[in-house]
């Protein structure tokens, strides 16, 4: 469940903006709670959640191959 202690206030492109968005999140991240990105997600519909299993906090670091080609399929 997304948690009502987020406001579009904390996040300004929540405010304004239809562009399409990749949100890439490793499955094992513990800075940035999973809830976060389904509010992101939620709030911002034009947004893509993507969880990567078995990473962390910065799957660009951990795995780029995965996260480079989630990139490039989300730009076709």
């Amino acid at each position: 469940a997304v948690s009502a202690e987020y406001s579009p206030r904390e996040c300004p492109a929540a405010q304004s903006g239809t562009w399409p968005a990749l949100l890439i999140q490793g499955e094992r991240d513990r800075v940035v709670r999973p809830q976060v990105a389904e509010w992101l997600q939620a709030t911002l519909p034009q947004v893509q959640l993507l969880r990567l299993p078995r990473l962390g906090h910065a799957p660009f670091l951990s795995d780029p191959q995965s996260c480079a080609q989630a990139i490039r399929t989300h730009l076709q």
